[in-house]
Parts: C-alpha cells; sequence; structure tokens
C-alpha cells in the first residue's frame, strides 16, 4: 500500500471520528423529535441500536489507526469499513419505518431532511474513500425509495415516479460530487508524498554534497600540502637545506626587477670556502660535507630574517641582503667571515679552522642579474687573489 494511501485513511480516521459525534447528535435529535409514548419501545431500540452502531464505529476506527503502521494488517481491516458502512445505511434508512406518523406529515419531512443533510455530509468522511460512500449512499437512497413505492406507497404513480427520479437525481449529485471530493484528496496525497520524498532527496543530497565538498576540501588541502612540500623540496639544496642555485637566482631576478632609482636598494655577498678542494682530499669528503653543514647554519644564525642565502654549488654561498646599503652589507659579511674563522662548533666538530673570501656589491637599477652575480663574483676572486679570508668590495 502506497504512502499516500496510508496517509488518506489517516485523514479518514480523523473526520470519521468527527462525524461520529455528529451522528450522535443527530440521532438524539431525531428520536426527541419524534418521540411519544405510542413508540416509546420501538424508538429506544433504535436509539440504543445506533448509539451501538457509532461505538461499533469508533471501535472499528481504533482497529483501522493501530493498523496505519502495518500495510498488511490494514488491508484486512478494509472490508470491516464496508460492513460498517452497509449498517450504518440500514440503521439511518430505518427511521422511515420505526417513526410512521403518516407521510406527508411535518415529522416525516423532517425525518427526510435529516436523511438528506446525513448524506450530505457524509461526503466529508466517507466521501475521501469513494467505495464506502457509494455503498452508504447507494444504500440509504434504495432504502427510502422502497419505502415511498412498495412498503408504504403514497400519492399517485406519477407523483412516486417522480420522487424516485428527484432521489436519483440527487444520488448522481452525490456520487458526483463524492468522487471528485475523492479525487482531490487523493491527489493531494499523493503530491503531499511526493514533495516530501523531493524534499527528502534534496536534504540526501544536500549532505552528500557536503561530504564530497568536504572530501574534496581534505584532498585539495593534502595536495596543496604536498605541493608546498615539493616546493620546498624543488627549492632547497639537499645536503645544506638551504635555497639551492635555481631558487636563489629566481630570488635576486625578482629583486632586481623591482629595482628602481627612486626607491629600493639591496646588496650581494658572494663568498667560497678557502682551500676547500684541499679540505676534501685530505679530510674526506664526509668531512667537508659536515663543513658545509655547520657553515650554512652557523651564517643563518647571524643573518636577518628577510636575508636569503643559498647554495650556488659545491662550496661557493650567495647572501642577498634588501634594503641594505654597502657599508652595511660590507660589515655583514665582514661578521660572517670573523663568526666563521673563530667559530667553537667548527673546531668541535670538525677539528678546522674555515675561512672564507667574500664578494659584496651594491644592486644597480636596471642591471642584469647575471652581471650583478659576476661583479660580485670577480670581487671574491680579487679577495681570493689578495690572500685570501677577506671581504672585497
Amino acid at each position: 500500500m502506497q504512502k499516500s494511501e496510508i496517509r488518506l485513511y489517516q485523514h479518514y480516521i480523523d473526520q470519521d471520528r468527527t462525524s461520529v459525534r455528529l451522528s450522535v447528535l443527530v440521532v438524539v435529535i431525531i428520536y426527541l423529535a419524534n418521540y411519544h409514548a405510542k413508540l416509546e419501545a420501538a424508538s429506544l431500540i433504535w436509539l440504543f441500536v445506533m448509539l451501538s452502531l457509532q461505538l461499533l464505529r469508533l471501535w472499528n476506527l481504533r482497529q483501522l489507526h493501530d493498523a496505519l503502521s502495518k500495510p498488511a494488517a490494514l488491508a484486512k481491516r478494509l472490508p470491516a469499513l464496508d460492513v460498517v458502512a452497509v449498517l450504518a445505511a440500514v440503521s439511518w434508512g430505518a427511521i422511515l419505518f420505526v417513526f410512521e406518523d403518516g407521510q406527508g406529515d411535518f415529522l416525516y419531512l423532517f425525518n427526510m431532511i435529516c436523511l438528506a443533510a446525513i448524506l450530505s455530509l457524509s461526503i466529508l468522511s466517507h466521501g475521501l474513500i469513494f467505495r464506502i460512500y457509494v455503498l452508504f449512499c447507494t444504500t440509504v437512497l434504495a432504502i427510502v425509495i422502497a419505502h415511498a413505492n412498495i412498503v408504504e406507497p403514497f400519492g399517485s404513480p406519477r407523483y412516486r415516479y417522480a420522487m424516485s427520479a428527484m432521489s436519483l437525481l440527487y444520488l448522481a449529485f452525490l456520487l458526483v460530487t463524492s468522487w471528485k471530493y475523492a479525487k482531490r484528496n487523493r491527489d493531494f496525497f499523493q503530491q503531499q508524498v511526493a514533495m516530501e520524498s523531493l524534499v527528502s532527496e534534496l536534504k540526501n543530497m544536500h549532505a552528500t554534497e557536503k561530504v564530497l565538498r568536504a572530501r574534496v576540501e581534505r584532498k585539495s588541502a593534502r595536495l596543496e600540502r604536498k605541493a608546498r612540500q615539493l616546493r620546498v623540496i624543488a627549492e632547497t639544496d639537499g645536503l645544506t637545506k638551504i635555497l639551492n642555485r635555481g631558487a636563489i637566482l629566481r630570488r635576486l631576478d625578482q629583486f632586481v626587477l623591482n629595482l628602481t632609482p627612486q626607491a629600493g636598494h639591496f646588496c650581494v655577498i658572494l663568498f667560497d670556502v678557502d682551500n676547500f678542494k684541499s679540505i676534501n682530499d685530505t679530510q674526506g669528503h664526509n668531512v667537508g660535507d659536515q663543513v658545509l653543514k655547520i657553515l650554512t647554519a652557523e651564517v643563518q644564525s647571524i643573518l636577518r630574517l628577510n636575508d636569503l642565502f643559498g647554495r650556488l654549488g659545491g662550496e661557493e654561498f650567495v647572501v642577498l641582503l634588501p634594503e641594505t646599503h654597502l657599508p652595511d652589507a660590507v660589515d655583514c659579511a665582514e661578521r660572517i667571515r670573523d663568526f666563521l674563522e673563530h667559530n667553537p662548533r667548527m673546531r668541535a666538530e670538525t677539528g678546522l679552522s674555515v675561512t672564507l673570501s667574500l664578494g659584496c656589491c651594491a644592486a644597480v637599477a636596471g642591471e642584469n642579474p647575471i652581471d650583478l652575480l659576476g661583479r660580485a663574483d670577480q670581487l671574491m676572486y680579487q679577495a681570493k687573489q689578495m690572500g685570501k679570508n677577506r671581504v672585497a668590495y
């Protein structure tokens, strides 16, 4: 059984409970309106039957409500609705037989009006399920027509036929109205279930989107971390862990590009280790590598945070000093030279006293980076020619 049908039966239960309360009120009104001593026994029996029927309807509705969560049990309870509808119709039609005061009098018309009202109002409950309303409505009107034409005929045949025709037209009107009402409610609950299904699907899609987006963000973050790691690896010298040749030359190109005659200035220090080949030859490459590692660590310790330090290759290194004039750059080069010459860590770990030859020059706006590096290189070799362990500028 579809979810929309279950919703329809739930609505039917709610409406029929209201119908039961209204039926009790109408039963009491009909009983009081028709009451007199001569019919006391018959009317009391009818009253008892009608009230018992309303209790039966309530019990049946309770059973139906409990079965809503179990489609198989609900299907088994549906025939009981048809039986109760027929019993209710017979009981309502019985007022024509119980209260017989003569056709055409006020009470007879009152009872007929009550039946017509019951048939009309029952559309709100029984009309939700067209099958039930057909059973209820046709049974009541069949009793009315049979009573007027067979059980207690009155008037001329033509009059009775006219009345029967009007009753059938009224029946047709009620059935068409009930069918439209049932279809409208059935379509409403189908659309409601479809809308809830769509909303649920959209929520699931949104939840899935959030999960996927979170996964993409996590993967993007991992890729970004790996990309940063790869950039660091690509720009880092494997031995000394400072900028490699390509990375430091790209920084130099950027510095030169940003340099103008009106603003910006920086200096370059180029140096290498004196007699490094002799160290490798006599002490071994392991010691030579250790010298380079200690050298880079000690030089980094005396540079500023915005200074850039890189290895050009072998024992040759370059320092870029942004926002620095030549005298300050020469002082920095001297500190580096003196610090390495008397460095206690170098002596403790390698047993050597390492000296440096340094070339220091200031960048000129519009100068080619290669030419700038070439000037620093010439100054470094000039320092070597002057006896090494010195700064040339």
